[in-house]
């Protein structure tokens, strides 16, 4: 069960792999991931790897305290 939004992004960063296990649904209807393991397929590196790069830059993890959670 995905949106076709997460299918999107799915396809076009080339995944080769993506598990979403489990997923909640709150009273109001809204589904949320609890976790999620994912492959991206290396060889499609030259394409995508501007797409990757957001991915890639451990800032975008940085906390307003300062802290830097590391996925």
């Amino acid at each position: 069960m995905t949106s076709s939004s997460d299918s999107t992004v799915y396809i076009d960063l080339h995944f080769a792999y993506l598990e979403i296990n489990p997923l909640v649904v709150l009273d109001d209807g809204s589904i949320h991931y609890l976790d999620m393991v994912a492959k991206l397929d290396q060889t499609a590196d030259s394409i995508c790897s501007p797409k990757w790069a957001v991915a890639r830059d451990l800032s975008i993890y940085q906390s307003s305290s300062g802290s830097c959670w590391s996925p």
